[in-house]
């Protein structure tokens, strides 16, 4: 005759019933028998596999799986699963991705990494180089060089390639360490020093050129967000002098 719910969640049933009746709603037996021709009654219902959860999970991979749901960011997730007999449970997870996300960066003919790692790899066109297992590696021809890096966790990635195209060039044989770069950090003017004539490119951390001059000695950072940048700094025949990183402060 009625139903009604609680706050749990459980159920409740009123009612009557003849003779002998089973009031388990499972497959076991309880029964019941009335005191007379008709007898009323009061069922309680209610889940006895209802648990929570939670795990903390930390990962390489660019995604996580659980259960029907793809994760692929960060974050803390709740999700409610029904249980074989119809309950809900629920269950909690902490998921951190780790992503690397190396990039080259260029000093002459030496080539880096922006961030510091656990170990290093350089390839050359998509082929391991023997022994080349620093930080810093020197280009010695041309070709499309990469860097595999591994984080103290454990988890790797694989930088883009980097183009090198000029190793057979002689330059004005002008060291890097010869031209100078100030204020760094700077909030509008970067002064370049330098004993000869150069070109120069800038560029964002991901390597996208925002601007680039022939034969100056100062850069305007007035127009740009905050952040870093790379400023590539040339000989006239395009060969890489020097790579600095460029913060651009208020």
């Amino acid at each position: 005759y009625s139903v009604t719910l609680d706050s749990g969640g459980n159920a409740y049933l009123t009612g009557y019933f003849t003779n002998e009746s089973d009031f388990d709603p499972n497959s076991g037996l309880y029964n019941l028998q009335s005191g007379g021709f008709y007898d009323g009654y009061v069922v309680k219902l209610f889940c006895s596999d209802t648990v929570s959860s939670y795990a903390q999970i930390s990962t390489c991979a660019g995604n996580y799986v659980f259960g029907d749901s793809v994760y692929t960011s960060s974050g803390i997730y709740s999700l409610v699963l029904p249980s074989y007999a119809g309950c809900d449970s629920m269950a909690t997870i902490d998921i951190t991705f780790y992503k690397l996300n190396p990039v080259i960066t260029i000093n002459g003919f030496k080539l880096g990494v922006d961030n510091s790692f656990a170990q290093y790899q350089w390839l050359k066109d998509g082929q391991v180089i023997p022994g080349a297992r620093d930080s810093i590696y020197t280009v010695t021809g041309n070709g499309n060089y990469q860097v595999i890096v591994t984080s103290e966790a454990g988890c790797m990635d694989t930088s883009e390639a980097y183009a090198v195209s000029n190793a057979g060039i002689k330059g004005n044989n002008i060291p890097g360490s010869s031209i100078g770069v100030y204020p760094n950090p700077a909030s509008d003017l970067v002064y370049i020093q330098s004993p000869v004539g150069v070109r120069m490119y800038l560029t964002d951390i991901s390597g996208r050129i925002i601007t680039s001059a022939q034969k100056v000695d100062s850069l305007s950072l007035a127009a740009l967000k905050e952040g870093v940048y790379l400023l590539n700094i040339t000989d006239e025949k395009g060969l890489v002098l020097k790579v600095v990183k460029l913060v651009k402060s208020r």
